[in-house]
């Protein structure tokens, strides 16, 4: 789908990437978890500390407890990377 290294293209309107350098700590590469998005350099995919974040885990709680190699702006950055998608989605709503 995405060749290595190249990420899900984002709408110019809401690509922060430009302004926030946060976005280059995503990557997606075909050769990692089938090409789920990655903190950079790592094999921790965005779903994963979102998953935790879900549960209610802060940021530290993130990184002392599962993660001791991320800093707080990867996981703004797996953050930034989710409103993106969600921010570039099409949403069409059917009537039952």
């Amino acid at each position: 789908m995405y060749s290595k290294q190249e990420q899900p293209p984002i709408p110019p309107e809401n690509d922060c990437r430009n302004a926030c350098t946060d976005m280059d700590r995503i990557t997606v590469n075909t050769q990692i978890h089938f090409g789920k998005p990655c903190i950079t350099g790592t094999r921790i995919t965005v779903q994963s500390v979102l998953e935790l974040l879900n549960e209610g885990l802060s940021f530290n709680d993130i990184i002392q407890g599962y993660y001791p190699d991320l800093q707080v702006e990867d996981i703004r950055a797996c953050l930034q990377y989710a409103i993106a998608l969600v921010a570039a989605e099409d949403i069409r709503l059917v009537s039952a």
